[in-house]
């Protein structure tokens, strides 16, 4: 039996604890949580991302030239999916399938190219009225809004337009009690347009309730007006910063006006907000992440940041950048109950840092994901009928985020359909573009004292790590030890799961051979192994890392072993 003592750390239960001393980091949580999913008690490796638009055999590639801007999934009637892109160089686009790509042109009077903002946007409008056309409304930021009618290929501008868009002309819009609301023309900053009843082309005043609506949003209020949700059957419009609400109890729209609910806060950007369940997350004006919730029942902004509260905001607000908090973009994943929020780091000019915030169980963790440059998030059903999240790239691909592969920008050997059925004796794609990325988890600086109080201030002799997995896979994991904040080595971890009891790599250097008191076969599943560790201190760190391609780490706990300074005893301590 070794004599000394053992502490058990578990993985998989805590995400991201920053902004309090490293004695006060439960050492259940990460101080470093990168590109790794914590669930159902396993830390694993961040799924890849894989290419959604395929090359069609006939026609040729289908990349968008110039990247792509935006995109939606669109349903011009209940079974046909499209998805409808804006490419950065003006073109729009609409995908059938992902190997059949079709141009859709503009029509008489229209701009065969339309100008690009920071933040293009699509409204998917569904009916107007039981017996319209589903549509499509494009919001370019330099053009006329434009309109594709059910499943047509062309696009054409709005029948009638406010008056006041010659020249300057929407950026957002979002459909609320049956009209299209739109704002961010630069010559009315403050004005938020409403279209006539049921006909979402038509801003012409009036006097009947049926007729367009125009509010001129606080005017001396913050600055331009960012974006637009709705919460708990409310329209809420956001400044920077401001929050106000739209009071529209009165029966007659002319008694309608908008309230003022906030005037510390706003959104970063016009697509930076995400609706979950009963509640709203936003990215707010300041860097962090505003629960707006909270916000009604607290009053404050301090209590409804979410970074402030899971104690994260210093550790963000050293990574993302104040100058692109204008292309920041938030999506919410139903099905695995999580939050993208995309951000711009601060050694980039791109958005390169994916903020995952896990609403699954009953603490939200929070990790980062960087090993994607997302322009535009979006949901695409699958053929399980289950929404799975998307993002545009500046290479003129679409990528899904949640691809079991593990690995980034990855198009695997596919399926060419040909005359609606599938011909599975035409592979395409074979396996091109795909890179491996980097997984990170760190603990805290432990010194044991949560499980001892007598061995906190202690130098320790650390004898041994013991990691505990899944085994999935001949990968390798590389722990990097640190010894009162210093990295004094690293150790090796080959987790095959298929580990022959005599046998040596010659390739990796690593042994596979059974090895007395350092490999355990408790069982199959999991499997644990355990390495020698050299070094004494008061404190302890481990960085378990792993960069390898398309590899599907999953680690469950890593144990301690460790004598204290001028004592013998055997103890067992577990968090």
């Amino acid at each position: 039996m070794y004599r000394g003592q053992n502490i058990l750390i578990p993985l998989g239960s805590g995400g991201l604890f920053t902004d309090v001393p490293q004695s006060r980091v439960p050492p259940t949580n990460l101080i470093e949580a990168q590109n790794v999913t914590l669930t159902n008690g396993y830390c694993e490796k961040s799924p890849g991302s894989k290419r959604w638009n395929q090359v069609n055999p006939f026609t040729g590639d289908t990349v968008v030239g110039g990247g792509i801007s935006a995109f939606a999934e669109f349903y011009p009637s209940p079974l046909n999916q499209r998805i409808i892109v804006l490419s950065k160089t003006g073109q729009v686009y609409k995908f059938n399938n992902p190997y059949e790509r079709v141009t859709v042109t503009a029509s008489s009077g229209s701009p065969s190219s339309l100008g690009i903002g920071v933040q293009p946007h699509l409204v998917i409008s569904g009916q107007e009225s039981p017996s319209s056309d589903r549509k499509v409304f494009i919001f370019s930021g330099h053009s006329p809004v434009q309109v594709i009618v059910g499943d047509e290929t062309t696009y054409r501008g709005m029948t009638t337009p406010a008056a006041d868009w010659e020249s300057n002309y929407p950026t957002f819009g979002i459909v609320y009690r049956s009209r299209l609301w739109c704002f961010g023309n630069t010559n009315r900053p403050d004005f938020l347009y409403a279209s006539k009843f049921q006909n979402y082309e038509d801003f012409t005043p009036g006097i009947n309730p049926t007729d367009s609506l125009l509010f001129d949003i606080f005017p001396g209020d913050g600055e331009a007006i960012t974006s637009a949700f709705v919460f708990k059957g409310n329209l809420f419009v956001c400044k920077s910063p401001g929050l106000y609400r739209l009071i529209d109890q009165d029966a007659d729209p002319d008694n309608w006006y908008f309230e003022r609910v906030n005037a510390d806060f706003g959104t970063a950007s016009s697509h930076s907000v995400a609706q979950i369940f009963d509640d709203v997350l936003l990215f707010n004006s300041q860097g962090s992440v505003t629960i707006l919730s909270a916000a009604f029942q607290f009053g404050d902004i301090e209590s409804a940041d979410l970074f402030n509260r899971l104690l994260v905001e210093r550790y963000f607000r050293n990574i993302v950048s104040g100058y692109g908090l204008t292309k920041t973009q938030a999506m919410y994943y139903p099905d695995k109950k999580q939050v993208y929020f995309s951000a711009q780091s601060k050694s980039s000019i791109v958005n390169d840092t994916i903020i995952v915030l896990d609403m699954f169980g009953k603490e939200s963790q929070i990790t980062i994901n960087n090993k994607d440059q997302p322009n535009y998030f979006g949901l695409i059903k699958d053929d399980s009928g289950i929404s799975r999240p998307f993002y545009a790239a500046d290479d003129g691909n679409i990528y899904g985020l949640d691809s079991a592969n593990r690995a980034a920008k990855y198009s695997v050997a596919g399926l060419y359909v040909v005359d609606d059925y599938w011909d599975d004796g035409y592979v395409v794609d074979e396996a091109i573009g795909g890179y491996a990325y980097n997984m990170v988890a760190q603990t805290p600086h432990m010194d044991f004292g949560f499980a001892d109080p007598t061995i906190g201030l202690k130098t320790k002799r650390y004898e041994f790590l013991e990691l505990t997995f899944q085994p999935t896979g001949d990968w390798d994991v590389y722990a990097d030890i640190y010894i009162d904040s210093e990295l004094k080595e690293t150790v090796s971890f080959n987790l095959n799961r298929d580990r022959p009891l005599a046998a040596v790599s010659v390739a990796s250097g690593i042994t596979n051979g059974f090895v007395l008191d350092i490999d355990r076969l408790d069982a199959d599943f999991p499997k644990s192994i355990r390495k020698p560790l050299h070094g004494q201190g008061r404190t302890i760190s481990v960085k378990l890392r792993s960069n390898g391609f398309s590899q599907n780490i999953k680690l469950q706990s890593l144990m301690v072993y460790f004598k204290v300074s001028d004592e013998r005893q055997i103890r067992d301590l577990r968090v």
